[in-house]
């Protein structure tokens, strides 16, 4: 890869993920932005785990081992070694679009008030009949619209920024395993810089498919929220009792605005898992709150 300067900068942190991490990369092959123009690093934060022989690493690509556990120690990693003027940050199961990075240029050319982007990220399912957790992550998953809307915020699955705001507001607080893309979007926002979505810097990522998989995201989101703030053990406690009650007016918000076509044995599902993750989350949070601490999820 070219040493000279890059105008955007490519970031994938994987953990032991090399089958999808290749898809990834083969979809950032065929981008319409010119390869001279952009690199790609990917941040192996496992480095036990050797690459796999035969692997494919794109012409303006680069992998670096990140010994430091979580995802945003590895993605910081990759931030002081970027040379791009605007970063870009996907994860390694998901898979761009080919007009994803040119979209993202174009976008910040057109709206120079922007520092940030909150791209679409367009969940694929396994099979027509969708799971329970399906069901639910085509509602709640990565609605990258309200969180830009509502708390100025991007997930690092679909996010671009330029190089600036991290050179003012410092990188991601890599003491994290979850959240440290709200937590980092707080400072940003603090600092004036703003954030827009568009639906056009899209990639596609696949919904979770069994119910495991959604309560050790849960887990891992209240370990992440409490290492943010850590709350006293009765406002903990407070917070898992109120969680059993059903959220109703959140999921009815929720399911008139991502519901369209559901039935209503799977609007009922929704709200039971809804109310069942919370309660997981605030009781990771209680946890915390007696002294328990955060490991990768």
């Amino acid at each position: 890869m070219s040493s000279s300067a890059k105008k955007i900068s490519i970031i994938i942190p994987t953990f032991r993920d090399w089958d999808r991490l290749s898809i990834c990369l083969s979809a950032l092959s065929k981008q319409t932005f010119p390869k001279s123009d952009f690199e790609i690093i990917v941040a192996n934060n496992d480095p036990a785990d050797e690459m796999p022989h035969g692997f494919v690493i794109p012409e303006n690509g680069a992998v670096i081992k990140v010994a430091k556990p979580g995802s945003y120690a590895a993605r910081n990693a990759a931030i002081v070694r970027a040379q791009g003027q605007i970063l870009g940050f996907t994860d390694s199961d998901c898979i761009p679009e080919s007009d994803w990075i040119l979209n993202a240029y174009n976008y910040f050319l057109e709206h120079s008030e922007v520092s940030r982007i909150a791209g679409h990220i367009e969940l694929f399912f396994k099979r027509d009949q969708l799971s329970p957790a399906e069901v639910f992550e085509k509602v709640y998953a990565f609605k990258q619209d309200l969180v830009a809307e509502r708390l100025n915020s991007s997930v690092t699955g679909n996010m671009f920024a330029h190089k600036k705001v991290f050179d003012e507001v410092g990188l991601f607080n890599d003491s994290l395993f979850s959240g440290g893309d709200h937590e980092w979007a707080r400072r940003a926002h603090a600092n004036g810089f703003n954030i827009a979505y568009s639906e056009r810097v899209s990639v596609k990522h696949p919904a979770r498919y069994k119910m495991s998989e959604l309560v050790k995201k849960s887990r891992r989101v209240g370990g992440g929220r409490a290492g943010m703030k850590r709350t006293n053990l009765c406002k903990s406690a407070a917070k898992v009792l109120w969680a059993v009650i059903p959220p109703f007016t959140e999921v009815n918000n929720y399911l008139r605005r991502y519901g369209s076509g559901m039935s209503a044995y799977q609007k009922i599902q929704v709200l039971a898992i809804k109310g069942y993750l919370d309660f997981v989350e605030r009781l990771e949070e209680f946890k915390f709150s007696t002294g328990k601490t955060a490991e990768r999820g």
